[in-house]
């Protein structure tokens, strides 16, 4: 007998969820006010996030300087990896560098006007 329950989507497992600009900001002020005697780990409990997450952190912090970790910082990382974000382009880079520079048959003829 066929059961009456709309199908439904399955249970997901929870990831990690992605931290906002916030939270960076957040855990950077508790670091830098830390206690005597806090750990380290302690702080990073108490904020949510994973130990990992909070020492990767701040290695970034360390490596980009302290006004630029507590931004967003896809765009600096990709940079120094010498990418881009977004999706790739679909056509090729010397096909743009020809149209855009040098000697490109259509761009230097006339249009006809009707």
């Amino acid at each position: 007998m066929a059961s009456n329950e709309s199908p439904r989507t399955p249970e997901q497992s929870k990831t990690q969820p992605e931290y906002d600009t916030g939270h960076r900001w957040a855990y950077f002020w508790r670091r830098d006010h830390m206690k005597d005697g806090e750990k380290v780990s302690d702080v990073a409990e108490e904020l949510g996030i994973p130990d990992r997450t909070g020492r990767r952190w701040m290695r970034e912090r360390k490596l980009m300087g302290t006004p630029t970790a507590k931004r967003r910082v896809r765009k600096n990382k990709a940079a120094s990896k010498g990418s881009k974000l977004g999706r790739p382009w679909l056509i090729p880079q010397e096909v743009l560098d020809e149209m855009v520079g040098g000697v490109y048959a259509l761009r230097s003829s006339n249009l006809a006007i009707l």
